[in-house]
C-alpha cells in the first residue's frame, strides 16, 4: 500500500503565528491572574488541549468570564470591535493572535461601511472569522454562503463583497456572477487565503493519484470541511479524520494508494502520527495476511488427514455434503472414503455441457446407495461375505445398465462424447469394484479370532476411546509437560496417552528451542486439535494462550481495566507490545507528552488501556497514555487534598522557562517563580536549576480550584539578611559590584542575597541625566550605608555623601594647617609687593 502525503500540509502562516503568540503569552503569565481564549484558538483540539496545560483556559462566550481580569488571548478568528471594547474597558490585558489576513477584512470591512456600501460576506455566518467580520460592516451587512441565499434579498445599490479566508474560490464566483448585476456599483475583494487554495489544489492533485484520502483536522474546522470535500468530488474514496485514533483498519481492505491531507489548524506531530500510523498499519496488514496463508495452509493439511471417527474427531464429509454417522467402524469408513475420493475425481475430471453433469449427479447418488446399504449390511451382520460381495456387485451391474439407457435420451450432438464417459466410467466401476472387495477382504482378515485381543484389553480400549470421544475439537485443556524434544513436547492430559505439542505450535512466535517456553514437569494450557492415527492427542499451546490473550483484553476492554504487555519492537507510528497476541501503541498513547525516541521501551513491562479490540482482523490497539493520565489525576487529587500552604515538599524540575520553572510535587506542577528561587538577583533560572533535578521547595500558595501552586525555593534557604542587620549599620562603608542600572538609579550587591539602592541623587553631588553617567554594571565601587529598612528589607546607598565626606576632610585639613603655622601675607601673594616697587 502505497502512502502519500500533500504539499502545504499543516499550519499555515496564520495559525503558527497564533500558537507561538498564545504560547509565548502562557510562559509570560508570572501573575496569578487568569489568562483566557474566547473560544478556541484554532479549531484543533490538540492545541486546546496543549494550552490548557499551560494555564490557558478555554472561554465560550463573554458570560463565562472569570470575575477577576487577566489576560484574554484573541483568537486567530479575530473578534468584533465591541467585544475588543468591553475586555479593554474591563481591565483585561489583550493579546492580539489575529491572523493577518483576517485582520485585512476586517479593515477593508470597515473602510467600505464608512463610505456608504452595503457589506456582502461570502461564508458561513456561524463561524467565528465571519462574525467578528459583521462586528466591522455595519447593521445591515449580510452573510451568504451559496449564491442561493441572495434569492428575495433587498440589496443597495452600492454593495461590497468579501470572503472568509478558507472559502472555495468557485462558491466566492458563483455569489460575484449573481451579484454584479443586481447593483450600480460592486466592490469586490477576493480575501481567500492563498494558502487555502494552494491547499485545495494540491489535495485535488493527490485525490486523482490514490484509491482513498484521509484528510486530517478539527471536525469543526471550516477549511478541512473543504479539504474534505474538494477530495470527494475526484471521486476518491475520502475519510475525515480528527487523530489516529479515529481510522478504521476496515476502510483499507483492497486499497493500493492512500493520500494524506490536512487542514491548516492541523499540527505537524499530528500529520506525522498519522502517517506513521498508516505505514504501521501497512506492516501489519501484510503481516496479517501471511499469517493468514500460513494458518490455510496448517488448516488444510489438518483437513487432508485420514478420518479418525473411531477416536473421536470430525468425520470427512462426502462430494454432497452429508457427513458420514460417528458409530460406523473404521473398515466401512475406508469403503466409503474410496468412493468418495473416485467420485470427487470424476467431478473435477469431466468437464461436459449441464445435461452431462446431471448423469454424473445420478452416478454419485447412486455410488453413495452402495455406500449407504453396505453399511446397513454391516450392522445386520449377513451370513457370508460372499453374498454382501454379490449384492454390490449386481448394484454396479444395475448402474452400468442405466447408464446406456439415459445416454440414449440426450442429443444426437451429444453422443460421441457420452459413449466416450461411459467407457470411462465402467473402467472406474471395476476399479471399485476391485477396491470394495479389497476392503471387505482385508475386513474378514481383522476379524479372525486369532487376531482378536484379550478381553480385558478390549474392554480398557473401549473406556478410552469412551473418554476420549468426551474431547471436543477446540477444547482448552490442562496438562503436564512429560518429555520434552527438538520439535516439540509431550504432554499428559490424563486420557491414559500422551499428546504432542508441535514446535510451531508452542507459541504464536517463532521459537527455535521448547526450553525457552515449557519446563518438564510444568503444568500448560493446550488446546485440543484431535488425534493422531497412532492414538496420540494433537495439541497446541499457541492457541490456548491466544484463546486466554483473547479473553483477557476483552475483560479489560469491557471493564475498562488495564493490561500489561512487553514491549517488543519500534515500527513507524508507535510500538508493538507482547500482550499474548500482537498489540500496537500509536505513538501519541506512548506518554502524555510526546516522545522523539521512543526506542528506550523496547523490552519494557509497560500498563496499557485497550483503545480498540478486534478479533476477527487480529487487531488490539492500546494505550499507555491513558494510564498515565488516570495515574497522574489519582496522584493529583492526593497532593492537592494533602497539602497545605508553608509545607515543604519534594518535587522534580520538568520544565525551566525564562520567568521561572515548572516543578511536579506529586501529580500537579507548580510555578516556582524567578523571585522567589534566591535572595539575591538571579540572570536566568538555568543559572540555578536543571531539568530532571529534584529540589525541596516549600508551598507558597494554593488555589484548589483553579489547581494553581505557587513554590519558593529560597524560603527554605538561610535568610541572608538576618545576617546582615546584625553586621551592618547606618553609616557604615560597604564594597560592592553594581548589579542592575535603572532610571531612578542603580543596585549594589552588598553581600550574597543582599542588594542596595543608590539612587539618582545619591550618585554625585552634580546633577546626573542617567545612572550610566557615574557607574555602569559590573564596577566594583564604593557606597556608604544611608539608610536600612528591616521591615521592607531595602537599604539604602549612597556615593555622593562619600564625596562630600572626602571634601570636608580636605578642607578640614587645609584650614588645620593655616591655624598651625605663620602665615603673612607675603606667604600667600608672594612677591607681588616687591613687584610693584620694582
Amino acid at each position: 500500500m502505497r502512502i502519500s502525503v500533500a504539499e502545504n500540509a499543516g499550519f499555515c502562516f496564520g495559525v503558527k503565528r497564533a500558537v507561538k503568540i498564545a504560547i509565548d503569552a502562557a510562559q509570560d503569565n508570572a501573575n496569578p491572574r487568569p489568562i483566557i481564549t474566547l473560544g478556541p484558538l484554532i479549531h484543533n483540539p490538540d492545541i486546546t488541549e496543549k494550552l490548557r496545560g499551560m494555564g490557558v483556559t478555554l472561554v465560550e462566550d463573554m458570560e463565562s468570564l472569570p470575575d477577576k481580569p487577566g489576560t484574554v488571548i484573541l483568537r486567530s478568528h479575530g473578534v468584533s470591535p465591541d467585544i475588543f471594547d468591553k475586555f479593554l474597558s474591563s481591565g483585561w490585558k489583550i493579546v492580539d493572535a489575529t491572523c493577518p489576513f483576517v485582520r485585512e477584512i476586517q479593515v477593508i470591512s470597515e473602510r467600505v461601511t464608512k463610505n456608504g456600501y452595503q457589506l456582502i460576506v461570502v461564508g458561513d455566518k456561524k463561524h467565528p472569522e465571519v462574525q467578528a467580520i459583521i462586528g466591522y460592516g455595519g447593521h445591515d451587512s449580510i452573510v451568504v454562503n451559496s449564491e442561493k441565499e441572495l434569492q428575495g434579498l433587498v440589496l443597495r445599490k452600492k454593495l461590497a463583497v468579501v470572503v472568509q479566508t478558507t472559502k472555495n474560490i468557485s462558491v466566492f464566483q458563483k455569489v460575484v456572477a449573481e451579484i454584479l448585476p443586481k447593483a450600480k456599483e460592486v466592490q469586490v475583494y477576493n480575501t481567500i487565503c492563498t494558502t487555502t487554495s494552494t491547499r485545495q489544489k494540491k489535495a485535488k492533485e493527490l485525490a486523482k493519484q490514490v484509491d482513498l484520502v484521509l484528510v486530517v483536522g478539527g471536525y469543526n474546522s471550516s477549511n478541512t470541511k473543504n479539504l474534505a470535500e474538494e477530495c470527494k468530488k475526484t471521486g476518491a474514496t475520502t475519510f475525515h479524520i480528527q487523530r489516529p485514533d479515529d481510522i478504521d483498519c476496515n476502510w483499507f481492505n483492497n486499497i493500493h494508494s492512500v493520500g494524506i491531507v490536512a487542514g491548516a489548524s492541523t499540527p505537524d506531530w499530528i500529520i506525522k502520527e498519522v502517517e506513521e500510523f498508516m505505514c504501521s498499519l501497512e506492516d501489519e496488514m501484510k503481516g496479517k495476511r501471511e499469517n493468514e496463508e500460513e494458518q490455510e495452509k496448517v488448516e488444510e493439511r489438518e483437513e487432508g488427514k485420514p478420518s479418525e471417527d473411531k477416536e473421536g474427531e470430525e468425520s470427512p464429509e462426502t462430494s454432497k455434503g452429508e457427513e458420514i454417522p460417528e458409530e460406523e467402524e473404521e473398515g466401512d469408513t475406508s469403503q466409503e472414503e474410496v468412493v468418495q475420493e473416485d467420485t470427487q475425481e470424476k467431478e473435477e475430471e469431466m468437464d461436459v455441457p449441464a445435461a452431462q453433469e446431471e448423469e454424473t449427479e445420478d452416478v454419485q447418488e447412486e455410488q453413495e446407495e452402495i455406500a449407504e446399504e453396505i453399511a446397513e449390511q454391516k450392522e445386520e451382520k449377513p451370513a457370508t461375505q460372499e453374498e454382501e460381495t454379490e449384492d454390490v456387485q449386481e448394484e454396479l451391474e444395475e448402474i452400468a445398465e442405466e447408464i446406456p439407457e439415459q445416454k440414449e435420451e440426450k442429443p444426437a450432438a451429444q453422443e460421441e462424447e457420452i459413449k466416450v464417459e461411459e467407457e470411462r466410467q465402467e473402467e472406474e466401476m471395476a476399479v471399485e469394484e476391485e477396491k470394495i472387495e479389497e476392503i471387505i477382504g482385508s475386513e474378514e482378515e481383522t476379524k479372525t479370532p486369532e487376531a482378536e485381543g484379550h478381553p480385558m484389553e478390549e474392554e480398557e480400549a473401549l473406556k478410552y476411546s469412551d473418554a476420549i470421544k468426551d474431547l471436543q475439537k477446540g477444547q482448552v485443556i490442562t496438562g503436564k509437560v512429560v518429555e520434552i524434544k527438538e520439535d516439540g513436547v509431550f504432554v499428559d492430559i490424563g486420557y491414559k496417552t500422551e499428546g504432542f505439542v508441535p514446535l510451531r505450535e508452542l507459541d504464536y512466535s517463532s521459537v527455535q528451542d521448547p526450553q525457552d517456553i515449557v519446563s518438564s514437569g510444568q503444568e500448560i494450557e493446550v488446546y485440543f486439535l484431535g488425534l493422531e492415527e497412532d492414538g496420540v492427542a494433537r495439541l497446541s499451546k499457541r492457541r490456548a494462550d491466544l484463546e486466554e490473550a483473547w479473553t483477557r483484553i476483552a475483560e479489560a476492554s469491557k471493564e475498562n481495566s488495564n493490561i500489561k504487555g512487553v514491549v517488543s519492537k519500534v515500527v513507524k507510528g508507535g510500538l508493538v507490545v507482547d500482550i499474548g497476541v500482537r498489540g500496537f501503541i500509536p505513538a501519541s498513547h506512548v506518554a502524555i507528552e510526546y516522545v522523539e525516541d521512543l526506542e528506550q521501551f523496547v523490552g519494557q513491562e509497560v500498563e496499557m488501556k485497550v483503545l480498540e479490540v478486534e478479533r476477527k482482523s487480529t487487531n488490539v490497539v492500546l494505550s499507555r497514555r491513558k494510564v498515565l493520565e488516570e495515574e497522574q489525576k489519582e496522584l493529583k487529587e492526593k497532593t492537592l487534598n494533602s497539602t497545605e500552604e508553608n509545607d515543604v515538599v519534594t518535587g522534580k524540575v520538568t520544565k525551566i522557562v525564562d520567568f521561572g520553572a515548572f516543578v511536579d510535587i506529586g501529580g500537579i506542577e507548580g510555578l516556582l517563580h524567578i523571585s522567589e528561587m534566591s535572595w539575591g538577583r538571579i540572570e536566568h533560572p538555568s543559572k540555578v536549576l536543571k531539568e530532571g533535578e529534584e529540589i525541596k521547595v516549600q508551598v507558597l500558595k494554593i488555589d484548589r480550584e483553579t489547581e494553581r501552586i505557587s513554590l519558593g525555593l529560597k524560603q527554605i534557604l538561610p535568610d541572608p539578611w538576618e545576617e546582615f542587620v546584625k553586621k551592618y549599620e547606618v553609616g557604615k562603608l560597604v564594597e560592592g559590584k553594581i548589579t542592575k542600572t535603572v532610571s531612578f538609579g542603580a543596585f549594589m550587591e552588598i553581600e550574597e542575597g543582599i542588594e542596595g539602592l543608590i539612587h539618582i541623587s545619591q550618585l554625585a553631588r552634580r546633577h546626573v541625566e542617567t545612572p550610566e553617567e557615574v557607574v555602569k554594571k559590573g564596577d566594583e565601587v564604593t557606597a556608604k550605608i544611608i539608610n536600612i529598612n528591616e521591615e521592607e528589607r531595602k537599604v539604602g546607598l549612597s556615593l555622593k555623601e562619600i564625596e562630600e565626606e572626602k571634601e570636608e576632610k580636605e578642607t578640614s585639613e587645609y584650614f588645620k594647617q593655616q591655624d598651625e603655622g605663620n602665615i603673612t601675607i607675603g606667604d600667600v601673594v608672594g612677591d607681588l609687593f616687591n613687584e610693584n616697587e620694582e
